[in-house]
């Protein structure tokens, strides 16, 4: 009888020893895992079926412009994005509990107001059971690429529209149009300068009053 006391507390005392060791090996992972998700430059985050934030890396919460992942975690993701794509963004969070990987450009809005252009790629998240519990999502920014692409555009557009201008005015205004799709603007003049006369001749003034041009 002793013996078999024995040889029960030395297989208790092997299985304790071995679950211990699965569950330092399962941290080690996690914390590795982690560490290589906040040292990621894109936006890695996971959601819920219904957009719910459970989890995103520094990089996303820079583009979301939140200080700490508690100030938004458990929160829903898409009053964040533009009307205009939150039909889609959503689809695209439905598709990965369907079991589909799926990709989107999109616009957002962040916690103070930049409006910036991202893609996403989302995949379904499984548990160890196979389970897909969670949409899984990497975004970058293509801000500087879509303005890089508006310039590229309206510089094109300015060529082809001055080449047909008649007048100085008309000119003018094709400039300052132009240039309110590139930068905005409430009020501008567009003035000329004559260096050897230090004269400045006025072309064209605007203003915005009342919402009217």
């Amino acid at each position: 009888l002793a013996i078999i006391l024995w040889t029960i507390a030395e297989m208790l005392h092997q299985l304790k020893a071995a679950r211990d060791r699965t569950e330092r090996v399962l941290q080690e992972n996690e914390n590795r895992l982690r560490t290589i998700i906040e040292a990621e430059p894109e936006c890695v985050k996971m959601l819920a079926a219904d957009g719910t934030l459970l989890d995103m890396n520094r990089a996303g919460l820079a583009i979301i412009e939140a200080c700490t992942l508690a100030e938004v975690r458990g929160r829903s993701i898409y009053p964040l994005i533009k009307p205009a794509h939150r039909e889609a963004f959503q689809a695209l969070t439905e598709s990965a509990f369907q079991g589909r990987s799926c990709t989107l450009e999109f616009e957002l809005a962040g916690l103070r107001g930049t409006t910036r252009w991202l893609l996403t790629k989302s995949v379904p998240f499984r548990d160890e059971q196979g389970r897909i519990t969670a949409c899984l999502a990497v975004t970058c920014d293509l801000t500087e690429r879509k303005r890089a692409e508006a310039r590229l555009a309206a510089f094109s557009q300015l060529a082809q529209r001055l080449g047909l201008a008649a007048t100085p005015h008309e000119t003018a205004t094709i400039i300052v149009e132009v240039a309110e799709s590139l930068f905005g603007w409430d009020a501008c003049f567009l003035h000329l300068y004559a260096p050897e006369s230090n004269l400045t001749i006025p072309l064209l003034t605007m203003d915005l009053i009342d919402g009217r041009r």
